[in-house]
């Protein structure tokens, strides 16, 4: 297993975008949650490789970032540097400090970070209440989708 530090706020940040789908359900402030992008973040996974030719950088095997006090774990994170597209499959889950805690099956970011879909989206929120959707897009940061939404108090 590889234990790295390094500033992935980049990434990390982005990730945090597919949590703010949330947010248009009225569940969460997302503005109160974004971490600092300058913040450090520390990656643990058994395999890191950076592709230099391609721009492709991936975390594969029990992927977890913790930027302060929220954790990432997927089983693989991928950042296209030439699409500035990040992927993070399998497993997905972000833990915040607030106890709000999102699932997906996959998340997918483009467009320097604010348009993203993610699949198979469940939220546990700190109320314990509950929501899922099949799918949701955020198209911008006032328009995002959820396909199929369910919402129990």
């Amino acid at each position: 297993m590889y234990r790295l530090t390094i500033a992935l706020t980049r990434t990390f940040s982005a990730l945090l975008i597919a949590a703010s789908i949330s947010s248009h359900a009225g569940a969460v402030d997302v503005e109160k949650r974004v971490i600092s992008r300058d913040s450090p973040a520390l990656l643990v996974a058994e395999k890191v490789n950076y592709d230099e030719k391609n721009g492709i950088a991936s975390a594969v095997g029990n992927v977890e970032i913790v930027q302060g006090d929220t954790i990432l774990r997927a089983n693989s994170i991928t950042y296209n540097i030439n699409t500035d597209k990040v992927t993070a499959v399998g497993n997905v889950s972000i833990m915040e400090p607030s106890g709000d805690v999102f699932f997906a099956d996959t998340v997918e970011l483009t467009q320097k970070m604010q348009k993203g879909v993610v699949k198979n989206f469940q939220a546990r929120l700190k109320g314990n209440s509950l929501f899922a959707a099949k799918r949701g897009e955020r198209i911008n940061e006032n328009v995002t989708t959820l396909d199929k939404l369910v919402y129990s108090p």
